[in-house]
């Protein structure tokens, strides 16, 4: 019996040792005490709808990131409230992790965006363009579209209004990416990561030509 209540505690306490609790960031505080590595863009504050959010300004020629300093990030979740436009072929959100940023050279990263100018639109092959997994610097989304088409992008069952804010929850698990929209049960993409990296920076992340709006980040780490 005594053996039985000693492995029965046990259990209980690796159970307990997988449980995480996620830590919330509030993005205008990090930008007000440059907690933020902020790279080819600019980064403002934004109060929209009641959320206190951060907004990035455009550029024609990159992406941008807004990465927390000194979180490293390996596996857990990462959820973050997303705003963009229905403005075609000109608005790509999203959340970058793993990322790695080097001096005069493109960051490393893993990134899942959106295209909200897909979300609704009349065109099947439009929709399913809708969520993206993407590793720059070696994979952009063109090559990974002329490789693997289908496998690193998809539509959203449900999609949300594409000029509105939607609920972005990212799982990492080994190498194991899947993501959720609002409260979906079951996701809308399910990927594989295209690179070795096990840790690295977490944030958020603009495409070419976007000013996307963001609030209420969270990250749960598992380790």
């Amino acid at each position: 019996m005594k053996r039985l209540n000693q492995l029965t505690l046990l259990c209980i306490a690796l159970f307990f040792s997988q449980l995480a609790v996620g830590q919330s960031y509030d993005l205008q505080q990090l930008l007000k005490s440059e907690s933020l590595t902020v790279i080819d863009r600019k980064v403002t504050p934004l109060n929209d709808g009641g959320k206190k959010a951060v907004s990035f300004s455009d550029k024609s020629d990159a992406g941008g990131y807004a990465l927390i300093k000194g979180l490293e990030f390996s596996e857990g979740t990462i959820e973050v409230d997303i705003k963009g436009k229905d403005v075609q072929g000109k608005n790509f959100v999203g959340v970058a992790f793993h990322a790695v940023p080097e001096d005069g050279k493109e960051t490393a990263a893993d990134i899942v965006y959106f295209r909200p100018f897909n979300f609704k639109s009349g065109e099947q092959i439009r929709r399913s363009h809708s969520v993206q997994y993407v590793s720059p610097p070696r994979w952009d989304w063109s090559e990974l579209r002329e490789k693997y088409t289908g496998k690193y992008e998809n539509e959203i069952p449900s999609p949300p209004d594409p000029n509105g804010w939607f609920h972005a929850r990212i799982e990492v698990k080994g190498k194991e990416i899947t993501v959720f929209v609002d409260d979906a049960k079951e996701p809308c993409l399910k990927v594989t990561k295209l690179n070795d990296r096990t840790t690295g920076s977490v944030g958020i992340w603009v495409g070419y030509a976007t000013n996307g709006d963001f609030a209420n980040l969270t990250v749960t780490k598992l380790k």
